[in-house]
């Protein structure tokens, strides 16, 4: 994290002193496994009680000490032929302990439930926030509308002004720093 921290600084520093306006690139998370992070919240995607069950809440929840695979969700192509970075989002515990279970996050009449059937869902860079993402579909991206550890994620119509609706991938191998240089809450 640090790396990129310094890279974003160092060619805004020489955009600004050549007097040059820089566009930078869009950058996508490559496909792995990740903890989804609420950027104004500071809460992570989490399949609620560890339950592998059709149905069963996806809710943002502190980061706890020991971490869980319920914590960590795997980030996988949907649709390679569409263009755009079109991806399914499952949670790894189910991946791991009972894959035919699914483990997928979809959206169920505006909430986000565990579920055995995929959905797709497109990352859609936030304008001038690197590596902060909107995770929408068909018009509704997904949203945490509480600072509250447990509160359930619903999809709500899309808004590019919504920070309730910008997440970060943070690298399961990257969790640690990630959550001492950005003072993130950890219980446990």
């Amino acid at each position: 994290m640090k790396f990129l921290k310094l890279a974003a600084l160092t060619a805004l520093s020489l955009a600004f002193c050549a007097g040059a306006v820089v566009v930078p690139p869009i950058y996508y998370p490559p496909y792995g496994t990740y903890y989804v992070y609420s950027v104004p919240h500071q809460l992570f995607f989490n399949n609620a009680h560890e339950t592998i069950a059709e149905g069963n809440p996806i809710i943002g929840y502190s980061m706890t000490q020991p971490k869980y695979t319920n914590e960590q969700f795997l980030v996988e192509a949907a649709d390679a032929t569409t263009g755009g970075y079109i991806a399914t989002i499952r949670v790894l515990e189910t991946v791991q302990q009972n894959a035919s279970a699914g483990g997928y996050v979809r959206n169920s009449n505006g909430a986000l439930v565990h579920s055995a059937a995929a959905e797709a869902w497109t990352l859609q860079p936030v304008a001038g926030e690197p590596l902060q993402y909107m995770i929408v579909d068909g018009g509704v991206a997904i949203t945490l509308n509480s600072s509250t550890s447990g509160t359930q994620l619903t999809a709500e119509a899309a808004d590019d002004s919504a920070t309730n609706q910008r997440w970060m991938f943070v690298p399961i191998d990257q969790i640690d720093d990630f959550d001492s240089e950005n003072d993130v809450p950890v219980i446990g």
